[in-house]
């Protein structure tokens, strides 16, 4: 191979790493909408300065940029402008997915918004030449142009609202049932400050039968900690495949801080979710309040003093046993 080759040789080796790497999906998600594949090749549009999101888990602020099938979760009250589109006003909390392409719908080639709403409440006001195609635990809607409506998913049940405009939910093809049950652990779960938990979910199809391969996104509501999952970085939002036994499973990392949170499991697409409550508590500390007792009453009785330990409760909340007045160092 010539001197002049070779430069040429290693542009097409990065060619070929970056579009087999920027092509494929962002979590690996395929269901019905098929946001990756409508997806143009750049941005779609992006946050208002004063917004703030978490985009595929990691935070993000001040008119970032979006790009199409990206998983979005509102940190707090946050708005989106999609470019010559829409604009889209996420609640705390809500998550969603989007995407843009052209409209297959009319023959004039305007814009059409994806939006695939997986929890929460999202508003959308379309422009006066742009559509909507929305997907919402298993209902569709068709906004026409210059539309402007809200979608709110709340435990698997859906709300429509239209301000303005023509909103009518499309006939789908019947998604598959599914049923999501925590594998040891409750509504509620107490994690110490840095602690790790597992959480796991069985999914199960409509006749009750483990059903693998199935993707789950789990996702952290509040600032109580980070998720994360073999192969993944850790982040406020992670989607995994069931095992061969239907079971998804994820790593709660708690924060350095006491705080509330929630985690939520959805099958995106379905009306599928199990949400459990997580409470943050302090970090035990290297020397308990029995401990620090002890080591003063061994102090005091080691210069010859009385000592009186009260009763207290340490962590573990088991009694501390006062010690005589008459204590003196053998």
């Amino acid at each position: 191979m010539t001197k002049l080759a070779r430069p040429a040789f290693a542009l097409i080796i990065i060619g070929v790493f970056l579009v087999t790497h920027f092509a494929r999906p962002v979590n690996g998600d395929d269901r019905p909408i098929k946001l990756y594949a409508n997806a143009g090749g750049g941005p779609i549009g992006s946050i208002d300065m004063w917004s703030r999101v978490s985009i595929n888990g990691r935070k993000a602020t001040g008119a970032d940029m979006i790009w199409g099938g990206e998983v979005i979760e509102a940190q707090s009250d946050a708005r989106i402008s999609i470019e010559d589109t829409a604009e889209v006003a996420l609640t705390r909390g809500a998550i969603l997915k989007l995407a843009k392409t052209r409209n297959s719908f009319d023959d004039d080639g305007s814009d059409l918004l994806i939006a695939q709403v997986i929890s929460g409440s999202v508003s959308i006001n379309l422009d006066a030449t742009a559509a909507a195609y929305v997907e919402a635990s298993g209902s569709t809607f068709i906004a026409k142009r210059a539309s402007r409506f809200k979608v709110a998913v709340n435990d698997g049940r859906v709300d429509l609202s239209v301000a303005r405009g023509a909103v009518e939910e499309a006939q789908t093809t019947p998604q598959r049932r599914y049923q999501m049950r925590p594998i040891g652990i409750g509504a509620n779960l107490s994690v110490r400050a840095r602690a790790t938990r597992q959480i796991q979910i069985q999914v199960t199809d409509e006749n009750n039968r483990e059903a693998p391969d199935v993707p789950v996104l789990f996702t952290v509501g509040g600032q109580g900690g980070t998720l994360s999952a073999a192969g993944a970085a850790a982040a406020t939002s992670v989607t995994v495949r069931t095992d061969r036994r239907g079971r998804a499973t994820v790593i709660f990392t708690a924060g350095a801080t006491p705080a509330s949170a929630t985690i939520t499991a959805t099958i995106p697409g379905t009306t599928a979710t199990f949400t459990t409550s997580v409470t943050v508590s302090a970090a035990t500390g290297l020397l308990s309040t029995t401990t620090l007792s002890l080591l003063a009453a061994a102090g005091g009785a080691a210069a010859g003093v009385a000592v009186v330990v009260s009763k207290q409760k340490n962590n573990n909340n088991e009694g501390v046993v006062a010690l005589p007045p008459d204590v003196r160092p053998k």
